[in-house]
């Protein structure tokens, strides 16, 4: 899908005879590289790891039934942790999407890329701690499904950058 729209756009930079139009020879040559590299490359290795692996030997018996799990309070359901589990880093950050979106939208010129390289390293360490308590809290909770979880939990942040710059396009600009 990110390929298809990019592909897309692409085309229209060239309809219009923009200057930063990728050649559609170059657009070609990607797609070949990722059909005839990447994924016979990624279909050899699946087929490899599958095969060469051989019989899992795991350090405790597993039961095929999965074990129940117990109640929790309604903050340690897995839809609440991934909800607000990405307040905090978008909290990391809101100010300087401020200043992003000013220099897209009102034609400022954004000029403190260290400044922004430091607030994403902010980001990237909320976003570790944050999903480390997430997991933290749903381990504590025996809820054994947490993988999916605690991925969320961090992505959620993008949701919150997402409606923030529909938020900022509307209401801020003219």
């Amino acid at each position: 899908m990110v390929c298809g729209t990019a592909f897309f756009i692409n085309f229209i930079a060239i309809y219009y005879h923009a200057s930063r139009a990728i050649p559609f020879g170059t657009m070609v040559a990607v797609c070949c590289i990722c059909f005839f590299v990447i994924l016979p490359l990624n279909l050899v290795g699946t087929i490899l790891g599958r095969n060469l692996s051989g019989q899992p030997n795991f350090p405790c018996r597993v039961n095929a039934v999965p074990r129940p799990i117990p109640e929790k309070k309604w903050f340690m359901e897995p839809a609440v942790i991934v909800c607000l589990g990405g307040i905090l880093p978008f909290g990391s950050i809101f100010i300087e999407m401020y200043f992003i979106f000013t220099s897209f939208w009102a034609y400022k010129i954004y000029y403190v890329y260290g400044f922004m390289m430091l607030v994403l390293v902010i980001l990237c360490i909320v976003t570790v701690c944050v999903t480390i308590v997430c997991t933290y809290f749903l381990l504590n909770a025996e809820d054994y499904r947490w993988q999916w979880t605690s991925f969320l939990s961090a992505a959620s942040t993008a949701v919150y950058v997402y409606m923030y710059s529909f938020y900022y396009y509307f209401f801020k600009t003219k």
